[in-house]
């Protein structure tokens, strides 16, 4: 387990994906796995709409309270390493700091999932790099920052031939 993130460190992660055009005000962005509900409630603040995946409900409340105020967000209770999209339904698609971080093919799903970038967000920087080094080997080009006890690597996926 990882120490508790801080909502500070929350906010400057997805201020940091903003800023670099992985969440924009036009963007129905797909977030999954919050554990507490304060990734979700920052991006509310900077998207157009929010689908947050989650098996719990519990985490689920917790993004639905966090973004009080913000953009609508809707609560899908899946489990994301087995979901099947409809591909490139999303503009957008971010793994928040959990289980599925230290899985490579549920953190590479997100490309099934968003038709224009991805994020993933890491409490664990080894975790970190070993995506970083799947990507360099798919020959995506990725950014990656560092915020307080995370680091986020963030890629835009090639134009649909």
């Amino acid at each position: 387990g990882s120490p508790m993130i801080s909502s500070a460190d929350a906010r400057e992660a997805v201020e940091w994906l903003a800023e670099e055009g992985f969440v924009r005000p036009d963007d129905c962005v797909m977030m999954v796995a919050d554990g507490t509900g304060d990734f979700v409630g920052e991006a509310s603040h900077r998207a157009r709409i929010i689908v947050f995946m989650d098996t719990d409900r519990g985490h689920l409340e917790a993004g639905r309270e966090a973004s009080e105020g913000g953009c609508k967000v809707e609560l899908f209770e899946k489990e994301w390493s087995t979901y099947v999209p409809a591909r490139g339904r999303y503009d957008s698609c971010i793994v928040c700091p959990s289980s599925y971080s230290s899985d490579i093919d549920a953190l590479m799903r997100v490309e099934t999932v968003s038709k224009r970038s991805c994020a993933a967000i890491f409490d664990d920087d080894s975790m970190a790099e070993e995506l970083e080094r799947n990507l360099s080997e798919a020959w995506r080009p990725f950014i990656s920052y560092q915020v307080g006890g995370l680091r986020i690597v963030a890629w835009e996926l090639p134009p649909e031939e």
